[in-house]
């Protein structure tokens, strides 16, 4: 059986979102531009066909941004995205002819963030039972990879949604790559410099100054370790779009957890730390890389989207966003400012996080700061060797950074693509 999902229309041959017409508050959190279309790149896997040209069985596909505002969870009384069904496609679902398929992919909510079935499920079911949904005709699927198998009676699985996205931004624009067409010059760039000593210990990139973000650059400024690296983080004026209140930046409301705070107004002074882009309000995450970055660092310190303190294993999710996959991208050890766990899952999926030579035992520490110091005191611990002593131990672990580089490309995306039409296609011929 082919694998067809159904839309309401095309535009220009293009298949559009279903429901996308549908807002809350101005914004229209089901115009994603269909992010399933994604995954049907290249092997075209799946087709899209108009609901009413075809009497094959079928997959009703709703794309979201945001679940809570796809579903009005804060008012259960208002229409949500599933208003938006046409009579049709409703008929369809209703009958069985078709199964509804919500796909809240990105990065991944943890039930402490929010935004996810496993917080506000029992809203969702009202509303499916109040347009004659039945929710065993429902799978949904988002980026938590700890998601349990069914939320009651909806069936539920996660996939890495970024790690596909970026893969194939990067294998339609090459010079991204190291290893296909354009980009492998950048490999012969890579390897060139194995007998010059790189100037900086570590990169860290921080566009938006997230809360967990703001308390891991405070703990670095208070060790004196930013000069160490090539550190990006924004002013208080660069950081307008970002909805801290005035006053507030920097100030313990936005550190949020307890740290030394004697030196944040020199800290402030400072600032902006800028790497290589000095626009902060534009989203950097799908495009070309500078890889020039890389080159010059050995260590890459991510600081992920999310970065929670533990829910006690109720729906936490690990998060794995883009900014996991580029330094694994690039052939850079790295550390993880992120939710527990995250470590412990890129173990399952075959990736090395070198815990020979860093401390992960943060990875298994519950709350934030209690993480984030860990972090800070490795990071003094890497910065107080000896440039050459660095330089050596990364290129003797070279092959090992190569796997790393070669298991996301050729194995785990691969996967996680089969894993994503196989879940769906085995809930249609349950």
């Amino acid at each position: 059986m082919n694998l067809i999902f159904g839309v309401e229309k095309f535009i220009d041959g293009i298949p559009i979102d279903n429901c996308i017409e549908y807002t809350w508050n101005g914004i229209k959190p089901c115009d994603t531009e269909l992010k399933i279309r994604e995954w049907n790149w290249p092997n075209n896997d799946f087709s899209f066909k108009e609901i009413g040209t075809f009497s094959e069985p079928y997959v009703y596909p709703i794309c979201m941004k945001s679940f809570d505002q796809a579903f009005t969870i804060d008012d259960k009384k208002s229409e949500s995205c599933l208003d938006y069904i046409s009579e049709l496609a409703l008929d369809d679902l209703k009958s069985g002819k078709s199964k509804l398929f919500i796909f809240h992919g990105y990065e991944g909510p943890s039930i402490s963030d929010g935004d996810t079935i496993l917080k506000d499920g029992d809203v969702l079911i009202e509303k499916l039972e109040k347009i004659g949904i039945s929710s065993k005709n429902v799978i949904y699927c988002d980026a938590n990879l700890n998601l349990p198998e069914y939320y009651k009676d909806i069936k539920l699985f996660g996939v890495c949604d970024t790690a596909n996205t970026f893969w194939k931004f990067n294998m339609e624009n090459t010079q991204n790559t190291y290893h296909v067409d354009d980009g492998k010059v950048n490999y012969e760039n890579l390897i060139h410099g194995k007998s010059k000593i790189r100037p900086y210990y570590y990169l860290c990139y921080n566009r938006l100054p997230k809360d967990h973000r703001a308390y891991f650059i405070t703990s670095l400024f208070n060790n004196d370790l930013i000069e160490r690296g090539l550190v990006s983080f924004p002013s208080e004026k660069l950081a307008l779009h970002c909805q801290i209140w005035p006053g507030e930046y920097l100030s313990k409301e936005h550190l949020k957890w307890d740290i030394d705070t004697s030196r944040v107004e020199e800290l402030k002074s400072q600032l902006p730390f800028i790497v290589d882009k000095k626009r902060f309000e534009n989203n950097y995450s799908e495009t070309f890389q500078t890889i020039e970055n890389y080159l010059d660092t050995y260590v890459n310190i991510v600081t992920e989207s999310r970065c929670s303190d533990f829910a006690n294993g109720k729906g936490d999710s690990p998060n794995l966003s883009e900014k996991t996959w580029k330094p694994i991208m690039n052939f850079h050890p790295f550390i993880i400012v992120g939710n527990k766990g995250v470590l412990k899952k890129l173990r399952e999926f075959g990736f090395d996080v070198f815990d020979d030579f860093f401390d992960n035992s943060y990875d298994e520490l519950d709350g934030v700061d209690e993480r984030i110091l860990a972090i800070t005191n490795q990071i003094k611990r890497i910065c107080n060797m000896n440039l050459d002593d660095l330089h050596k131990w990364y290129w003797s672990v070279f092959d090992r950074l190569e796997n790393n580089y070669y298991n996301y490309y050729e194995n785990f995306v691969p996967k996680n693509r089969e894993y994503f039409i196989k879940n769906i296609m085995e809930f249609i011929n349950d």
